[in-house]
């Protein structure tokens, strides 16, 4: 990408034309400085990738698809909203920065934890074909670790870690448990996965099948605590009591062993 070849003539009006070529590029704005003076020039790096691709012909719709017509859009708004975003942004940091009853490790991790929604989460309107099941808040899944175990939403990991997606965005927890309560076998067994890498309909089972009941049944119970709504319970609780059958007898074998864990002698 360079002045010379041309790539740069829509710089502000539209995308460059992929060469196929071209594995890097930089950008740069002239300008000059008198003594004493001070200039921001900003970049907005943005892009579009409305289909997400899984394995076995599957395909999701990212939920920001359908807002945007392209990067350039994605651009557009950025440029527009920058500073009532940044506003916003540090406004609720500075809440929490605040508070002096907290000492200034948790006040960090409390701000900064939050980046694993932006680094891990995938939020989706539909696959395509579309499933029945799914409602308007859609499909929504943290991975387990995007550099080594990338599982859509792994429920031992999503039992630590979903409390900011619990407390902020529940209309997105509960269409997790949707996921997960579909995915349930006729004998009542959690997936610990929805799916492997990018896929949504590819889940694992007899893996840590003791478990993941107790985790599945935990979300719910703190997705109701957090909402007070009943309707989460309606709905999802034949889900919640089916797969308490088929672990009562693994629990009771465990109990009998004298060297089991504590959490099955419970």
């Amino acid at each position: 990408m360079s002045l010379e070849d041309g790539s740069l003539d829509s710089l502000g009006n539209g995308l460059p034309k992929a060469s196929g070529e071209t594995t890097g590029a930089s950008v740069a704005v002239d300008f000059d400085l008198k003594a004493g003076e001070s200039k921001t020039v900003r970049f907005v790096l943005t892009w579009y990738y409305p289909i997400l691709h899984g394995i076995n012909s599957h395909a999701y719709l990212h939920a920001y698809g359908p807002r945007f017509k392209d990067a350039v859009a994605v651009a557009e708004m950025m440029a527009v909203h920058h500073q009532g975003l940044l506003d916003r942004v540090i406004a609720w940091q500075e809440v929490i920065y605040a508070e002096d009853s907290l000492p200034g490790w948790l006040r960090d991790c409390l701000v900064n934890t939050l980046y694993l929604l932006a680094e891990d989460a995938f939020w989706e309107t539909n696959s395509i074909p579309g499933e029945p099941w799914v409602q308007e808040s859609g499909m929504f899944t943290m991975v387990e670790s995007t550099r080594t175990c990338p599982g859509q939403s792994c429920i031992p990991s999503d039992f630590y870690g979903n409390f900011p997606v619990v407390y902020f965005f529940p209309e997105l927890a509960m269409s997790t448990l949707r996921g997960f309560a579909n995915l349930q076998r006729p004998n009542g067994e959690i997936p610990i996965y929805w799916g492997q890498n990018y896929d949504r309909q590819n889940p694992v089972y007899q893996l840590l099948h003791v478990t993941s009941p107790c985790n599945y049944v935990d979300i719910v119970d703190r997705l109701w605590l957090r909402t007070g709504d009943d309707a989460i319970v309606h709905e999802l609780f034949p889900s919640v009591k089916q797969p308490l059958n088929p672990m009562a007898p693994r629990i009771s074998m465990a109990a009998r062993r004298p060297k089991a864990h504590s959490f099955l002698k419970i």
